[in-house]
């Protein structure tokens, strides 16, 4: 195979292409007791470019001193068959000296350098507090530097590809408060801005004078809120508030209250007294029918006393019972008026005893 493939003109090819190569890596070689790690991509072994450049003498010689047949025609054809076996066998070290020398350069895989790089540009600035952001660029930064410039070793690129990923990882994420303005008072942040993830945010609700707190709506969820303040703790997205405010309810102002009067302290009762037992009320007595009034006898008229004169001091009767002169003494007439005025009384006592009684019977 190798005979086949080994020809004058291609030889020649391959002597210039080794020689420009040659040339272009002088300064671009390792030394087979480097460490593999530490070779730098794009660099070659040096001990395969003297292995290069020995055989590519040698060649060289072989073909330089058949290249006056170059004017006689085809080379490969006017070689014998022993000059062909000398050029493929000559050709053959030289091609492999090439392909070793070319596969000698170190190819450091950076994909997964370049993924990251990729992952790191679609970070925001904003996003992030300035310190940890500065780190974090400065590592992307140096990475990209050395990529483009191709001088760096595998080691070399795992090195970044951790400083990029720990410089991302310590990034602080900030997270902003937004708040809606509304009617009839104010809410305000502190602190106000951005703030850093896990960070605690104090709302201060300041209502107008003649408002009052109605609702505060945090993220769209209405909140309790106690006094005028409410905590935001341990923030982790972007917050959005809002607060409604409404007119405070005028309310009558109260009256003095009067101060209470000592309540007397109570008297002591006084103990029941026994109540007398009642006395029992005499059955009245039958009041006693009047008797029948003596009906009026005449009076009889006075006669005269025999033995009687005219004359004064003589008149009257004989019995000198001391009445005035000229009088006549009272006769028995007297008698049934006195029975009849004792009848009267009686009756009247005997009514009043009876209104009596029926009182004492009605209580």
């Amino acid at each position: 195979q190798l005979r086949l493939a080994v020809t004058y003109n291609g030889l020649k090819e391959s002597l210039a292409e080794a020689e420009k190569l040659a040339e272009e890596t002088a300064e671009q070689l390792y030394a087979s007791e480097q460490p593999e790690g530490d070779r730098i991509h794009g660099f070659y072994s040096a001990e395969k470019r003297e292995a290069l450049l020995t055989s590519a003498e040698e060649t060289a010689d072989l073909l330089a001193s058949w290249s006056e047949l170059e004017e006689l025609g085809n080379v490969d054809e006017l070689l014998t068959e022993e000059e062909k076996l000398q050029m493929t066998e000559a050709g053959a070290v030289f091609i492999q000296d090439l392909e070793e020398f070319r596969n000698s350069q170190v190819k450091v895989d950076t994909e997964e350098l370049k993924l990251l790089l990729e992952d790191a540009g679609q970070l925001e600035e904003s996003s992030f507090t300035a310190e940890t952001w500065k780190v974090f660029k400065e590592a992307v930064q140096k990475a990209e530097k050395i990529l483009e410039s191709g001088n760096y070793s595998r080691n070399t690129a795992e090195s970044l590809e951790q400083e990029i990923t720990e410089a991302m990882g310590q990034l602080k994420r900030v997270f902003t408060v937004t708040i809606a303005p509304g009617e009839g008072g104010i809410v305000t942040a502190d602190p106000a801005g951005p703030v850093e993830e896990g960070s605690t945010v104090t709302l201060r609700i300041l209502p107008q004078e003649g408002y009052e707190l109605k609702c505060l709506i945090v993220n769209g969820q209405a909140v309790q809120v106690t006094g005028s303040q409410y905590l935001l703790e341990e923030i982790r997205s972007n917050i959005e508030v809002a607060a409604e405010f409404q007119k405070v309810k005028e309310e009558p102002e109260p009256t003095d209250t009067p101060e209470p009067t000592d309540t007397p302290e109570p008297t002591d009762t006084p103990e029941p007294t026994d109540t007398p037992k009642p006395t029992d009320t005499p059955e009245p007595t039958d009041t006693p029918k009047p008797t029948d009034t003596p009906k009026h006898t005449d009076t009889p008229a006075v006669t005269g006393t025999p033995g009687t004169t005219d004359k004064p001091g003589t008149g009257g009767t004989g019995t000198g019972s001391g009445s005035r002169p000229g009088t006549s003494a009272p006769t028995g007439d007297a008698t049934p008026l006195s029975a009849m005025g004792l009848a009267l009384g009686l009756g009247a006592a005997g009514a009043a005893g009876l209104v009596l009684y029926r009182k004492r019977v009605r209580k």
